[in-house]
């Protein structure tokens, strides 16, 4: 049986030693914004492909994480929202997580 370097020791580098990404950083700012403050950042194109078919009715979480898998494969990390503004969102009403019919 192998053993395992402790954290911080050996060859192999552990995720936990690592310092934070900066580019991930969000300024203080910008972790407040109502979802349309947001939605308005967002560049045309991807809104247009993102709502396709539903622009009439409230979005979805599945809309905006369509747009925020394409910000993060982008590398626009700074223009994705954060955590607890994905929460607010939720929890506010502001952003569905699904749709029901009547």
């Amino acid at each position: 049986m192998s053993e395992r370097a402790n954290p911080g020791e050996g060859s192999s580098p552990n995720t936990w030693d690592r310092p934070p990404n900066p580019g991930i950083s969000r300024p203080v700012a910008l972790k407040h914004r109502k979802f349309e403050d947001w939605w308005s950042t967002v560049p045309e194109d991807l809104k247009q492909k993102a709502r396709k078919g539903d622009e009439s009715k409230k979005i979805l979480l599945n809309e905006v994480n369509y747009v925020f898998l394409h910000l993060h494969l982008a590398g626009k990390h700074v223009d994705k929202p954060s955590h607890e503004e994905l929460k607010e969102w939720l929890h506010s009403g502001q952003v569905d997580v699904l749709r029901m019919n009547k």
